[in-house]
């Protein structure tokens, strides 16, 4: 049952984060920032949030819905089980390490985090920026 719960939460939060970077409406872009950069005096975080630590987040409530389910079928397969835990949790490290890295102290995210929409946007502005505040 927590499995389940836990997948739903993931099915949930992927949807919510799939709408804000599709939905045209301007609640579903509450997180794009509007103001030049030259304009800023403090790092803007609602980027990172909504396009990048959501999302793994959404991921990683996924696979521990997987993983709950699985588990005890797997459990009696000691070898199986720890092989696909270990891999698992290397695999959500890597991820967060790199999440961790695209969105602390940004100014500007890397191009792939964003929206096609607003990539020519960003891509302008990163040109503007000195090369050490990006």
């Amino acid at each position: 049952m927590i499995g389940v719960v836990l997948f739903l939460a993931a099915a949930l939060l992927a949807s919510v984060c799939l709408w804000w970077r599709v939905g045209t409406s301007a609640s579903a872009r509450w997180w794009v920032r509007r103001e030049p950069i030259e304009h800023r005096r403090t790092y803007p975080f609602s980027e990172g949030i909504a396009l990048v630590l959501l999302p793994v987040m959404a991921e990683t409530l996924a696979m521990l819905g997987v993983v709950a389910v699985l588990g005890p079928v797997l459990a009696p397969v000691e070898g199986v089980t720890l092989v696909a835990a270990m891999g698992a949790v290397l695999f959500q490290a890597a991820l967060y390490v790199i999440a961790y890295g695209a969105t602390w102290q940004r100014w500007i995210l890397p191009l792939w985090a964003y929206p096609a929409w607003l990539r020519e946007t960003r891509r302008r502005e990163r040109a503007l920026l000195a090369p050490g505040r990006r």
